[in-house]
């Protein structure tokens, strides 16, 4: 059965083109909000990483200036004890070097010592620290000294230039003693006396091993 329509053939491809030119731009302006709405999705997303670079750069500027802050605090400080070799690794040529040229200083006997394996011991940061710095060792040496003497100022004189020379020691135990009891006189240079002394040797490693 052929059906009828109210409009001619000639209308109908008119308005079939109408119809389809219609869709076309349906889905032209669909696509345009399908695209827009995947930019505005990506600048979102942008705009979260953005925001994130943002606080870590704000953090890590705090940090900065909070590191500046402590060096600037601590800086004097620190030059004191690298000017005194204190943050360096220890140097036993030259505290042989110091011993004699304090022996020289004072005319003093020959000094004989023995220096011990170096020990060494991770400090700990404060745990109230909330940036602590890299991981420091302290190390010490046992230095064992046996100084003859004319008198007893001797010694003094020495462990006082010792003790006040650039380096970190503690003078942990001194022993002294006649080398001949019976003797009444010391109005003669000769070995009368005989001083044993520990002297424990301190030094920082800034960059200990792991």
């Amino acid at each position: 059965m052929k059906q009828i329509t109210p409009f001619p053939n000639e209308d109908l491809l008119l308005i079939r083109w109408k119809i389809a030119f219609f869709l076309l731009c349906m889905a032209i302006v669909a696509g345009i909000f399908w695209g827009m709405d995947a930019l505005s999705s990506q600048a979102t997303r942008n705009l979260s990483i953005a925001q994130g670079e943002l606080y870590s750069a704000r953090s890590s500027v705090e940090l900065i200036e909070e590191e500046e802050a402590t060096i600037i605090e601590y800086i004097d400080r620190y030059q004191d004890l690298s000017a005194e070799g204190i943050v360096e690794a220890e140097d036993r040529l030259l505290f042989l070097e110091k011993i004699a040229d304090i022996r020289a200083e004072f005319n003093l006997f020959p000094i004989s010592l023995n220096i011990e394996e170096q020990l060494g011991i991770r400090l700990q940061y404060d745990p109230a620290e909330t940036e602590p710095g890299g991981p420091i060792d302290l190390k010490t040496s046992t230095v064992s000294l046996s100084v003859p003497l004319l008198h007893e100022e001797d010694l003094t004189r020495f462990l006082d230039a010792l003790l006040n020379s650039d380096g970190l020691y503690q003078a942990r135990e001194c022993e002294i003693g006649a080398l001949n009891s019976t003797t009444q006189s010391f109005v003669f240079l000769a070995q009368h006396f005989s001083a044993s002394c520990e002297l424990l040797w301190y030094t920082f490693d800034l960059e200990p091993p792991a």
